[in-house]
């Protein structure tokens, strides 16, 4: 994806360095959802609506048509939208502090550097000098006052990236562009990431620098244990919900035998007496048949 900059398509497809075959994919975003980002909108045309997806290949992909479940389109089509993108609230937040230390070198001015391959400025590049929105609903209470220019400090909770998709997008690519090994080279919020983990496809991420790698390690934990709980979730386990409650957990553990109580101190059972035979002696049946003469 080209982070709606066509200037980046020579640089995102260098390093393939065989005779590939690239298809683009327009990516279109519904612009409701897009102003609901933005304090306010300067200009006409100001709102970049358009992203481009590029599909790279060395031989034709042969797959079988498959609709995008999120939003219109298929696996056919050069175009896929409106795509509705949920607000900043909803969004991976960090104060700006901890922004600067996730970016390190690699945090930009507002627009990028420079114009490359003749990319025309999306209109955003009017707000440069004013601070960037602050996460509305996340601060406990604001100090900006009405008509005042925005001061942009360390401790204002900003999304970590202003450009991002939602996650079911990349559900939608996964599955109808036939996706199985994915190596991330930004991954800015871990959405992607997830989706891999949900998907059960393998996943490399090249983060900025050591402080991101420990910020997004501890996002992506965090909410692969949330959506455990969730029972729309692909990660959903009623076992973990269990587990959280303190109930016991179905499964090899609960069904193996109770072990043996230890044995204690008992009275040796007492060994059944023997019956006596009775003895058939001749002399008291003599004596009886004697008496019996006598008689």
């Amino acid at each position: 994806m080209d982070g709606g900059k066509t200037g980046n398509h020579k640089k995102l497809l260098s390093w393939i360095k065989a005779k590939a075959i690239t298809k683009k994919v327009h990516l279109f975003f519904e612009v409701e959802s897009m102003k609901q980002r933005r304090s306010h909108c300067r200009g006409v045309a100001s709102i970049n609506q358009n992203e481009m997806l590029l599909i790279s290949s060395v031989a034709p992909l042969r797959l079988p048509e498959i609709n995008f479940t999120h939003c219109p389109g298929s696996n056919k089509g050069s175009g896929v939208g409106p795509i509705k993108v949920q607000p900043y609230n909803e969004c991976w937040c960090l104060r700006f502090e901890q922004k600067k230390e996730l970016y390190g070198k690699m945090r930009l001015p507002v627009g990028g550097t420079v114009e490359e391959d003749g990319e025309e400025a999306s209109g955003e590049e009017e707000d440069e000098e004013e601070a960037p929105p602050e996460v509305v609903g996340l601060l406990e209470e604001s100090t900006q006052k009405k008509g005042e220019k925005r001061e942009r400090g360390d401790k204002n909770i900003e999304p970590v990236t202003y450009h991002s998709v939602p996650p079911t997008l990349f559900h939608d690519f996964i599955k109808c562009y036939g996706v199985e090994n994915i190596f991330d080279m930004s991954p800015l919020d871990g959405e992607l990431c997830i989706t891999a983990v949900e998907q059960k496809k393998n996943y490399l991420g090249v983060c900025f620098n050591q402080a991101h790698c420990d910020f997004l390690e501890r996002r992506v934990r965090d909410l692969i244990f949330e959506r455990m709980a969730d029972t729309k979730s692909d990660l959903y386990n009623a076992d973990y919900i269990k587990f959280k409650a303190g109930l016991p957990r179905p499964g090899p553990a609960s069904s193996a035998p109770a072990p043996t109580p230890a044995p204690t101190a008992k009275e040796k059972p007492k060994k059944p007496k023997k019956k006596k035979k009775k003895k058939h002696s001749s002399s008291s049946s003599s004596s009886s048949s004697g008496t019996g003469s006598s008689a």
